[in-house]
């Protein structure tokens, strides 16, 4: 296990490590998880959300760039269970409207952590005076909000329909 980093530069340098790994295994969960989608919707989702992703691991890698790191590290164990988790979606039965419920709840869940992580390495950067990674990071914390949002708008396009026979 990697020593526990004190300084504010080495703590931000590693966290920025640790969500780089996540996003790459993030984005190759969305690719492999689109295709198991019962519903169109949530499969352009998924395949928008891995595209966003590559920007993001852009960016990481341009905010490494600007303190000259090249450090790598293991992901959180936050994002280990989500990644677990995924795993686990993905090898349940066929594609179903549960199934299509139940990665939109993890992917909730994902896209709300990444949002702190993101939000918080950013005000690290302000700190650190890296207002060029400050900016970066806002940026993909902003798209982590976005798309929060647009998961659940779909979560109600797709349970609703499903619903509306329904009397309470």
């Amino acid at each position: 296990m990697k020593p526990v980093n004190t300084d504010l530069q080495g703590l931000y340098l590693q966290q920025l490590t640790r969500l780089l790994e996540s996003e790459k295994k993030y984005a190759k969960s969305f690719e492999k998880l689109a295709p198991l989608s019962y519903t169109e919707e949530l499969r352009s989702a998924l395949v928008s959300a891995s595209t966003e992703l590559q920007q993001h691991i852009e960016r990481i890698e341009q905010c490494q760039q600007l303190l000259k790191s090249k450090e790598s590290a293991q992901i959180s164990a936050i994002d280990k269970c989500l990644l677990d988790i995924l795993k686990q979606i993905k090898s349940t039965t066929k594609s179903s409207l549960l199934k299509d419920i139940n990665i939109l709840q993890i992917c909730q869940h994902i896209f709300t952590a990444k949002v702190t992580v993101y939000q918080n390495l950013k005000l690290m950067a302000e700190v650190l005076k890296q207002d060029h990674a400050a900016l970066l990071l806002g940026q993909s914390a902003n798209d982590n909000q976005n798309n929060y949002a647009y998961l659940v708008q779909i979560s109600g396009n797709i349970i609703y329909p499903q619903t509306a026979g329904i009397e309470s």
